[in-house]
Parts: C-alpha cells; sequence; structure tokens
C-alpha cells in the first residue's frame, strides 16, 4: 500500500474516533476516552510524518485492548491499519525493511 493510501486510511479512522460513541461501539467496549486517546494517536503519527519511521512493533489493537476495546468494525480498522505500518516500513523512502 502506498504511502497517501495509507495517510487516507489513518485520516478515515481519525474522523471514525472522533464521531459520537454508538450504542453498539459501547457494546463493544468503546468509551469517549479510547476514542480520543486513539485518535489523538493517529493525529501524532500523521503529524510526525510516516516516512522512516520504525513501525515493526506498533499494535494499535493491542492499545484499544487496553482501553477495554473488544470487538467491532473500527477495532479491525484499527488492526488493520497496524498491520499496514508494519509491512510498509519505510515505504515512502523506496526502502520496506518489514521483516
Amino acid at each position: 500500500m502506498t504511502p497517501n493510501l495509507i495517510e487516507a486510511r489513518i485520516e478515515a479512522a481519525i474522523v471514525a474516533l472522533a464521531a459520537p460513541l454508538t450504542e453498539q461501539e459501547i457494546k463493544q467496549g468503546w468509551s469517549s476516552g479510547a476514542k480520543a486517546a486513539l485518535g489523538q494517536y493517529l493525529e501524532r503519527l500523521l503529524r510526525d510524518g510516516l516516512a522512516n519511521q520504525d513501525f515493526t512493533a506498533i499494535s494499535i489493537s493491542r492499545a484499544a485492548d487496553h482501553w477495554g476495546v473488544v470487538d467491532g468494525p473500527l477495532l479491525e480498522e484499527l488492526a488493520g491499519i497496524s498491520n499496514e505500518l508494519r509491512s510498509s516500513v519505510g515505504l515512502s523512502a523506496g526502502v520496506n525493511r518489514a521483516r
């Protein structure tokens, strides 16, 4: 996946995390604190730039688990973003360091 597509995916997740909690999300373990914390984390990733960062140990879904999130499409999307970041390390620099 190209850096622009990863960034677009992260931006879409930030929008979803900024949306008010739904009843379904509450049942899945989401809280306003969890959504805010993860949204801020993703914003920081974009602000710092994705190029040349080492994402080999990133696990956004583990962070969500820490906040009590156990299920749902938003969690699945965050896990997918983590996987893309880990597999696309250095992509914008033309070097894939993922192992």
